[in-house]
């Protein structure tokens, strides 16, 4: 046995830590639970689109496999409504994310966090904008969110064992699971085996060939099932992707563009649905062209539900995949003609995006749940018997154990440097992964944004206990 481990000392500061970091848990769910409840949160609100939840089409194959909505979320929303009632809803989002925080705390201590330090790295989501803002509503979008932070805590236990199967098996239904709930989460089939790779061979210096080797056996396990569920889908529905919703999105913002002109520009097969969208955009009392980046975030909806939708079920059924594949189409068309205004687009997209990142980060509830976890950093290691002795023996035993696991990159514990880069990169690549899905195919709204910088508050946390801890050794 290594002969830190048997370290009488090692031994007495990590039990100490144990109990500590429950105590920090424990009392930031609680917390949060109170904080959610006193202010309201914990009352549904019902979304405009939450009807297609309540309501989804369970009936035939077709109904489940070929609608605009993944099963999952509707299953979850079946699930409670039919066990405890559709009310308590906002407290199952909540007790989703107390559960993906844990998994993400269990990630970081996997990989080598100090207990203390993977704590104060995920309490600040308990009290993020993805749970406060998000949770109370009658969407996909909060449960989603809780999913994929669980995902990235199981893949961070997966690089630390990789030999561990049943942590693989977790991670493709973890990432399964968040496709099911909501398919604007797509982009972790790429992200997780570039951050992988990533990770594996320039943080924790693995070679070459086992990280190349990790990161495709990671791309292999989570496209499987995805590929299975696509398979199940051309079957039978005779489509094969992963939802029928990809046309109704880029509909929204190139759909704008369409004028009586492009119509002869335009494939035969759209042309007539090219008229019909043109006609109900005529026919609307309330519209402006969009001749700013606002007008275009304005006519998003618009533009999918008033004009898009009755024009393609006016020609084409109620057949929703096969909507799907013309809207798509259509879609593809306008953006080909009309290429100058949709890179104006992106451009204000993005600056909305980032703008909107700054200012949850700096003074939104992100921001305050980070430094809610500066308080319980202050306070409970400020109750200790002697709180910078303990914080000492932390960094002490974390030095000793990665002398004796220096030939082992994902050890025991890490150095605050290698901490830093890995949740740095975590956040850098899943920011901008989600983001650049998001500025391409959707407008920068609210829901959006939260969901694009849900793991921010992470980092912040982690800088914000360092910091607080640098203050306690060194008053």
């Amino acid at each position: 046995m290594n002969s830190t481990n048997s370290n009488p000392l090692t031994s007495v500061a990590t039990g100490n830590a144990h109990i500590k970091s429950i105590l920090i848990f424990l009392a930031a769910s609680i917390l949060s639970a109170c904080l959610l409840a006193f202010s309201g949160r914990w009352s549904l609100v019902r979304e405009p689109d939450s009807e297609s939840y309540v309501h989804f089409d369970w009936s035939s194959w077709h109904g489940v496999l070929g609608g605009i909505r993944t099963p999952g979320y509707p299953a979850i929303v079946h699930w409670v409504a039919s066990s405890v009632g559709l009310e308590a809803i906002p407290m199952f989002h909540w007790l989703m994310m107390v559960v993906a925080t844990a998994v993400l705390c269990w990630g970081f201590r996997c990989i080598g966090f100090p207990l203390l330090t993977a704590t104060f790295t995920s309490v600040p989501l308990l009290f993020s904008r993805s749970l406060w803002d998000l949770g109370p509503s009658l969407a996909s979008d909060s449960p989603a969110i809780a999913l994929a932070i669980l995902s990235i805590g199981i893949f961070l236990g997966v690089l630390a064992s990789p030999r561990a199967h049943s942590r693989w098996i977790s991670l493709s239904i973890a990432c399964m699971s968040t496709l099911l709930v909501r398919p604007a989460y797509l982009f972790l089939i790429p992200l997780l085996p570039v951050l992988a790779l990533w990770l594996m061979r320039f943080v924790f210096q693995r070679t070459t060939r086992a990280s190349v080797l990790i990161s495709l056996s990671m791309g292999a396990v989570l496209l499987t099932p995805l590929f299975g569920y696509a398979m199940l889908r051309l079957a039978s529905i005779g489509e094969f992707g992963f939802v029928s919703f990809a046309g109704y999105n880029l509909i929204g913002i190139t759909g704008q563009y369409l004028e009586p002109a492009d119509i002869p520009k335009l494939p035969e097969e759209v042309r007539e649905l090219a008229y019909e969208i043109i006609a109900n955009r005529d026919g609307m009392d309330d519209y402006a062209p969009p001749e700013t980046y606002e007008a275009t975030v304005h006519l998003f909806n618009p533009t999918v539900w008033r004009m898009a939708d009755p024009a393609a079920k006016k020609l084409l059924g109620d057949d929703t995949a096969l909507c799907n594949r013309r809207l798509r189409q259509l879609a593809i068309a306008s953006f080909q003609l009309h290429r100058p205004q949709y890179a104006h687009w992106l451009l204000h997209n993005s600056r909305s995006m980032l703008d909107q990142l700054l200012r949850n980060a700096c003074s939104d509830l992100s921001a305050k749940g980070s430094m809610l976890g500066v308080l319980f950093a202050l306070l409970f290691t400020a109750v200790s018997p002697n709180p910078v002795r303990a914080w000492r023996d932390e960094r002490e035993s974390a030095g000793m154990t990665e002398r004796d696991a220096a030939s082992e990159p994902v050890s025991s514990f890490m150095r605050p440097s290698r901490q830093l880069h890995t949740i740095a990169w975590i956040v850098i690549g899943f920011t901008l992964a989600k983001g650049l899905l998001v500025i391409l195919v959707e407008p920068a709204l609210g829901r959006y944004v939260i969901a694009v910088g849900c793991l921010i508050p992470c980092l912040i946390g982690w800088v914000c206990y360092h910091l607080a801890s640098l203050i306690l050794r060194n008053p």
